[in-house]
């Protein structure tokens, strides 16, 4: 015997073999949305990671640079006078001015050393706008190396230069230098 259903009742058993389909490509497109989700948090999370790495950096180079932007202050410079000279940086009376207490980084190393007067250097013209003669131009060899003052982290960076000043022979004789900074040397000669 065969049961002969109606065309109401077949309507009715596709709607119920239907609604079976609709919950399982449900539950597929959940799936695919929380996959999607996790990979978003992931890129997220290692984007801050590398954000808060790239600070910390930043903040190395900067005490790096700030040491070697100090070493030229007549703090310095003024107890550089014979050739051989050598100012240590990490020494407390200086250090002090450009890395703040409770700072995140420190100055490991850091050396400044006075190699003597000499001849205008090379490309002076786009430094100094001002006529080079009658001046002295002083030579220093700086070398720094800072870090990070936090656990686990051990990067560093290191700064190697030479760097020239230029002092009028002749006292109070203003300096302009390209950047439109002005100085006034207080005492001539190297």
């Amino acid at each position: 015997m065969m049961s002969r259903l109606t065309p109401f009742r077949r309507l009715r058993c596709k709607q119920q073999g239907e609604r079976g389909i609709a919950l399982i490509m449900c539950i597929g497109f959940l799936a695919l949305l929380s996959i999607l989700g996790a990979f978003v948090l992931d890129v997220s999370n290692r984007d801050l990671k590398l954000s808060g790495q790239s600070r910390i950096s930043d903040d190395i180079f900067f005490t790096a640079d700030q040491a070697v932007e100090f070493s030229l202050t007549p703090n310095v410079y003024s107890n550089l006078t014979d050739v051989g000279d050598m100012a240590d940086l990490t020494d407390t009376a200086f250090k002090e001015k450009f890395v703040p207490p409770g700072s995140s980084t420190d100055l490991y190393f850091g050396e400044v050393t006075y190699e003597g007067f000499g001849d205008t250097p090379a490309n002076a013209d786009k430094f100094d706008t001002t006529a080079t003669a009658g001046k002295v131009y002083r030579y220093f060899h700086v070398f720094v190396e800072a870090g990070s003052t936090r656990p686990g982290v051990t990067e560093r960076h290191f700064i190697d230069a030479q760097l020239a000043q230029a002092f009028p022979t002749v006292t109070n004789v203003p300096v302009t230098y390209a950047s439109g900074q002005q100085a006034v040397a207080g005492s001539g000669g190297n």
